[in-house]
């Protein structure tokens, strides 16, 4: 599965916000996969965060 770029991910937030705004329930499957690659994008940038915490934390003896 290819990664999505940041501007992808900004860009398909902001279509999500724009149907949920602009159309009823009928499109609710729509928002849904919309919002399941947002929240899969947001996981991936979420693990990557903490493995560059965990790497600098151990790389450079960082104390909590």
């Amino acid at each position: 599965m290819k990664l999505l770029k940041t501007e992808d991910w900004l860009c398909l937030r902001k279509i999500r916000n724009s149907i949920a705004h602009e159309y009823d329930a009928n499109l609710n499957n729509i928002i849904e996969g919309l919002n399941e690659i947002c929240n899969s994008f947001d996981n991936v940038l979420l693990n990557n965060l903490e493995k560059v915490y965990h790497f600098s934390k151990s790389k450079f003896m960082i104390q909590n």
